[in-house]
C-alpha cells in the first residue's frame, strides 16, 4: 500500500521559496554576459577587447567585473559603480543596435580605476545579468558637459 500514500505537492511551496531569489531582488548578485557584445557601434564609436588589452585597461575591466559580481544591483548602484539610465540615451554618440532598441535598462559600469572617462555600456536582462555591449574609453555613450 505504499503507492496509496498521498505525496504533498511541493511545486507551489518550492516556487514561493525561490521566487525572491530569481526576480532581481536585493539578494541576487550581479552576473555578466558578453552575448550581445559588439565593442564598437555601427559608426565606429567604442573599442574592441584587443584595443583595451593594448591600452592596458582590459585587466581593469576584469577586476571591476570580479568586484561587481560580489554585489547586488542595489549595492552597485549605491557605490555609483553601475549606473542605469533606462532607455538608450538620446544624446549618445553611439548608435543603438537595431536588435536592442527595445531595451529599457541601459547603463554603464564606471570607476574602472584607469581614468574618469572610461565606461562599459550595456543593459540588464533577467536575474540581474548585465549584458556588456560597448567599450567606451572616451565617455561617449552618455556624454556629459564638464565645465
Amino acid at each position: 500500500m505504499a503507492n496509496s500514500r498521498s505525496k504533498p505537492k511541493a511545486s507551489k511551496v518550492r516556487f514561493e521559496e525561490t521566487k525572491d531569489k530569481n526576480d532581481g531582488s536585493s539578494s541576487v548578485k550581479i552576473t555578466f554576459s558578453f552575448k550581445s557584445f559588439l565593442g564598437q557601434d555601427s559608426k565606429g564609436n567604442g573599442q574592441d577587447l584587443e584595443k583595451w588589452q593594448e591600452d592596458k585597461i582590459l585587466s581593469n575591466l576584469l577586476d571591476k567585473l570580479k568586484h561587481l559580481s560580489n554585489l547586488t544591483r542595489q549595492k552597485a548602484h549605491a557605490e555609483n559603480s553601475l549606473v542605469i539610465y533606462g532607455k538608450f540615451p538620446e544624446n549618445s554618440d553611439f548608435a543603438c543596435p537595431q536588435h536592442l532598441s527595445e531595451i529599457q535598462d541601459w547603463g554603464t559600469i564606471r570607476k574602472l580605476g584607469c581614468g574618469g572617462k572610461v565606461r562599459v555600456a550595456g543593459y540588464y536582462s533577467e536575474n540581474s545579468v548585465f549584458n556588456i555591449v560597448f567599450l567606451d574609453k572616451e565617455h561617449r555613450f552618455f556624454p556629459t558637459d564638464i565645465n
